[in-house]
């Protein structure tokens, strides 16, 4: 009898507090499809190539050489209101801040969020060596509208991010690196 109004109240809260932690800050995605087939829940648990970039420990778990390659779509629908503002141009000043509408982004879709990599144990039973290049899932064009809001600030951004990162963990020493 517990167990629905447990299960009821967690997913109330989790409803209602989804909006705001997306609100208060910009997040990522997940990087490769089994994170995000597990929500993101993925650290504790990294069993493919991506671990190089997430947790490089779990590349130890991987046999032989394995070559990962995938592609990701993304949608990152993003929108915000600037905060109100007095119009110092006007002469004299108005008594009421400016107001502003809320923008959206006008290209949402991402069709490219390639990952490439390889790990290997290169022969050696205690150390695993990968390699990977990806693109980080998020906002890499974004467009809102010149008379928005925004009209001071960014109206217009698109950016190629390329990340790179090497891993080699082995008995109970982790290297890792990147850029």
């Amino acid at each position: 009898m517990k167990s629905p109004a447990v299960l009821s109240t967690l997913l109330l809260a989790a409803t209602i507090a989804s909006p705001a932690f997306a609100d208060g800050g910009y997040y990522q995605g997940a990087l490769g499809a089994r994170a995000a087939g597990r929500g993101g829940a993925f650290v504790a648990r990294a069993d493919d190539v991506t671990a190089v970039s997430i947790n490089p420990a779990g590349l130890a778990d991987l046999e032989g050489t394995v070559i990962q390659v995938g592609n990701q779509f993304g949608y990152n629908s993003y929108d915000y209101t600037r905060a109100p503002t007095i119009d110092y141009g006007q002469t004299p000043p108005p008594a009421q801040p400016t107001i502003f509408d809320k923008v959206h982004n006008g290209t949402p879709w991402q069709a490219a969020l390639p990952f490439i990599g390889v790990s290997s144990r290169l022969g050696l039973r205690d150390w695993t060596f990968a390699l990977a290049a990806f693109a980080p899932p998020g906002i890499s064009k974004e467009q809102f509208p010149k008379s928005g809001g925004p009209r001071y600030l960014m109206v217009n951004r698109e950016a190629i991010i390329l990340n790179y990162a090497a891993s080699a963990p082995g008995g109970s020493v982790i290297f890792s690196a990147s850029a």
